[in-house]
């Protein structure tokens, strides 16, 4: 069954919130009540905590490693962003709902197929060229979620991304044939980057969520 529109504002008001600025570059204000954290590597105090803990109960992220004997569970936040993590969460956010169509050769091949379907890796490359075991750059991440958002038919205003352009410091430092989506997703305030207006487009974010913002 496909999300309703509430569920895709809501899946994404947290999952696009992925790691688009460095850790520690927002302090989260914590609720005063606070649920147990699942992870035995994230404390209730860590900054993403509210974000990670949204993520784990939709069954966007569950961890990095799960005992079954203890029930321990690991988050490895200081960890970089891989291609294929990414791609497993926003299979899980967005596209759960659609049967995989190959054979599994591993643990995100099935969903990065589903994604590749929806032009997802458009402008970005190929399932036999994308090296998904590697760090998922901010820029791929832009890539993706601008090709997302045109999947879902959420577009930004072609003068609000001329302007977000003008506001984006460092925008000579991404490649010409990334700078619309980096553009788009900062006009549609998925990207806010990480100070004084920058994009930072070759850093590789680790793993946390930032809280997660409110969809329009």
């Amino acid at each position: 069954m496909k999300p309703t529109n509430a569920k895709l504002v809501r899946t994404t008001s947290m999952a696009l919130a992925l790691n688009l600025i460095l850790v520690g570059a927002l302090v989260a204000v914590q609720p005063a009540h606070m649920e147990a954290s699942p992870f035995t590597d994230v404390p209730v105090s860590h900054w993403g905590f509210s974000g990670i803990l949204e993520a784990y109960q939709d069954n966007v992220m569950t961890g990095t490693s799960h005992d079954p004997s203890t029930g321990e569970r690991q988050f490895s936040p200081a960890a970089p962003l891989t291609m294929a993590e990414w791609s497993v969460m926003i299979y899980r956010a967005f596209y759960a709902y659609e049967p995989f169509a190959v054979a599994e050769e591993n643990w995100w091949n099935r969903q990065a197929d589903v994604l590749n379907r929806h032009g997802i890796y458009a402008g970005w490359g190929s399932l036999s060229n994308i090296q998904f075991n590697g760090p998922a750059s901010r820029t791929a991440m832009a890539v993706t979620i601008a090709n997302l958002m045109k999947d879902k038919g959420i577009t930004a205003d072609a003068s609000k991304v001329e302007a977000a352009k003008t506001q984006i410091t460092d925008l000579d430092s991404i490649y010409p044939m990334y700078q619309d989506a980096v553009a788009t997703c900062w006009a549609l305030g998925i990207i806010n980057g990480t100070g004084d207006g920058k994009f930072d487009a070759t850093a590789t974010p680790s793993v946390p969520l930032r809280p997660p913002f409110t969809a329009g």
